[in-house]
C-alpha cells in the first residue's frame, strides 16, 4: 500500500494530471490498494441537492465514475468549491479511526477535524476554505457559507487531537495557517480569516512531521519551516515511515 496526495481538480477540469497518460513515464504501478489524497477542491459532489440524494446530478456522477476509474482508491477532503449542505446531508460512517462519507466503493470524503490510520501514518484532515470571490458567486449554486468550519467541527477537531495526544504525522487542509500564506506568490490578494488564524495556531499546539495543502493552485515545497507544501499539478508519493514527499511531478 502506498499513498499518493495531489492538489485540487475542480471536477473533471483538473483531472488529467490524474490519468494514465500524464505519469506514464514514472515507475508507479497504482492499485485499488494504494491511496490517492486529493487536498480538496475535488467538486464531485457540486450540482447535486440534498433533495436528490441518494441519487447524484448526472454531472456530478460523471465525475465521480472518472475519479472511481482511476487506478487508486481516492480520499479527498473538501475545499470551498463544494456543495457543503449536501455533502454534510450524506451518511457517515467510521473508516480508519475517523468519519468519512463514502460517495462510491473507491472515492471517499474525509471529513473535517477527523483523524485517521493510513499505511502507518496518522493523518489529521481539516477541509473547507473561504472564497475570495464569494460576492460574485450565488448562495446555493455556486457558493455555500459552510465552506468555512462550524464552531461544533472546530471542537471536534480539538477533541481528535486531543484523543491522541495531539500528535500527527501528516496534516491535511485546503487552506493554510496564516503564516504560510505570505510564502506563496499566487497568494498576494489572500487575506488571513478565521480558518487561516486557527490553523496558524494549531502549528503551535500539535505535534506534527508535514503539512500539505492546495487552494492556491500552484506546486511549493518546503515553506515556511519547512514541513509545508501547497500542492497543483503535482503528485506526493509518501513515505511510509515519516510522511514526507518522495516525489513531485
Amino acid at each position: 500500500m502506498t499513498v499518493y496526495l495531489t492538489g485540487d481538480t475542480h471536477g473533471l477540469y483538473d483531472i488529467d494530471k490524474l490519468r494514465a497518460a500524464a505519469w506514464e513515464g514514472r515507475d508507479w504501478r497504482p492499485t485499488a490498494d494504494d491511496y490517492l489524497i486529493i487536498v480538496g477542491d475535488v467538486a464531485c459532489i457540486w450540482r447535486t441537492q440534498t433533495w436528490d440524494l441518494p441519487a447524484y446530478d448526472a454531472r456530478d456522477q460523471e465525475v465521480i465514475d472518472a475519479l472511481t476509474e482511476l487506478p487508486w482508491t481516492v480520499l479527498f477532503i473538501d475545499g470551498n468549491h463544494e456543495s457543503h449542505d449536501t455533502l454534510r446531508a450524506l451518511e457517515a460512517e467510521r473508516w480508519h479511526g475517523g468519519l468519512v462519507n463514502r460517495i462510491s466503493d473507491r472515492l471517499i470524503h474525509l471529513m473535517r477535524g477527523q483523524v485517521f490510520d493510513i499505511d502507518g501514518l496518522r493523518f489529521f484532515a481539516m477541509g473547507g476554505a473561504h472564497s475570495p470571490d464569494w460576492a460574485h458567486r450565488i448562495e446555493g449554486i455556486s457558493w455555500w457559507p459552510e465552506e468555512m468550519p462550524e464552531p461544533d467541527e472546530y471542537d471536534e477537531a480539538c477533541a481528535n487531537l486531543a484523543a491522541v495526544g495531539g500528535a500527527v504525522d501528516v496534516v491535511l487542509s485546503h487552506t493554510c495557517p496564516t503564516q504560510v500564506i505570505d510564502e506563496i506568490v499566487s497568494a498576494q490578494f489572500s487575506q488571513a480569516d478565521e480558518l487561516t488564524e486557527w490553523l496558524r495556531r494549531l502549528v503551535d499546539e500539535i505535534d506534527f512531521r508535514y503539512w500539505y495543502f492546495g487552494h492556491f493552485h500552484e506546486d511549493s515545497a518546503g515553506l515556511y519551516d519547512g514541513r509545508f507544501s501547497c500542492l497543483f499539478e503535482g503528485i506526493v508519493e509518501l513515505s511510509p515511515e515519516t510522511g514526507a514527499g518522495l516525489e513531485v511531478g
